[in-house]
């Protein structure tokens, strides 16, 4: 008798909230970092702190895009915790993700400029703010 193992997927600790019109930045500057990814569109906030399942997922991707990168030659920054807004808050909209990076823009890259791709792995969250936030704020690649 061939026995099955059951696997669980570990939820992410996941909270959401509002933030008052125009008070983004006062925010981010009081929130500790290193913390929660923090996913937010027009004043809608979303913690993620990420579980196994979540950073399991986010490594395979992470170790994909970097062997191929490495396999072709082509020259990259891998960013994680980086926070993007647009400039001076505008629109109470701010994005980390799991992982990005410079590909195209290597090595020309600006400050506050976003990432040419970002990867957001979801596990127990829905995926459209971090897909409205990374449009709102120009990132090629999600």
């Amino acid at each position: 008798m061939a026995s099955t193992i059951a696997t669980t997927i570990t939820p992410d600790a996941v909270l959401s909230f509002r933030i008052n019109p125009g008070t983004l930045l006062q925010f981010l500057d009081t929130r500790a970092r290193g913390g929660p990814r923090l996913k937010c569109f027009e004043g809608s906030v979303t913690l993620v702190s990420p579980g196994r399942s979540h950073e399991t997922m986010g490594s395979r991707l992470d170790h994909l895009i970097l062997a191929l990168c490495l396999e072709l030659g082509i020259k990259y920054t891998s960013l994680a915790s980086t926070t993007w807004t647009l400039p001076c808050g505008a629109g109470d909209t701010a994005y980390e993700a799991d992982k990005a990076y410079y590909i195209q823009s290597f090595g020309t890259e600006k400050t506050h400029q976003p990432p040419d791709l970002a990867i957001e792995v979801v596990v127990s969250h829905s995926e459209n703010k971090a897909l409205r936030a990374g449009a709102f704020l120009k990132i090629p690649e999600i």
